[in-house]
């Protein structure tokens, strides 16, 4: 069950990082351990998320103008990353893309 939420998690992000990416893009998964915290990045070259947007991302059938979709897909990684205690951290400038850090502390 824990292996198919994960996947989830990471489906819903890298399909989120293609879907919204430009034409010739690219994204970039990284990872990184510090002291006690292992951080992965998917950061994608696409479109941006609004200012605006970013404060409902997570809110369950929000969406921002022009996506002309409904968001359900971040609700559900924002409950899948507060189940197993992983920290999530958006960055993103309009027409530049987004950068999207998970972080979990590790032993």
């Amino acid at each position: 069950m824990n292996q198919e939420l994960i996947f989830h998690l990471f489906y819903n992000l890298i399909n989120n990082a293609i879907r919204y990416n430009k034409a010739g893009g690219s994204i970039e998964i990284r990872d990184e351990y510090l002291e006690n915290l292992y951080q992965i990045s998917i950061i994608d070259t696409g479109k941006g998320i609004p200012k605006e947007a970013l404060d409902t991302i997570f809110d369950r059938f929000s969406h921002h103008e022009g996506s002309g979709r409904h968001r359900l897909g971040m609700s559900i990684v924002k409950s899948i990353a507060d189940y197993f205690d992983i920290k999530i951290k958006i960055t993103s400038k309009l027409h530049h893309g987004t950068s999207i850090k998970l972080s979990l502390k590790y032993p």
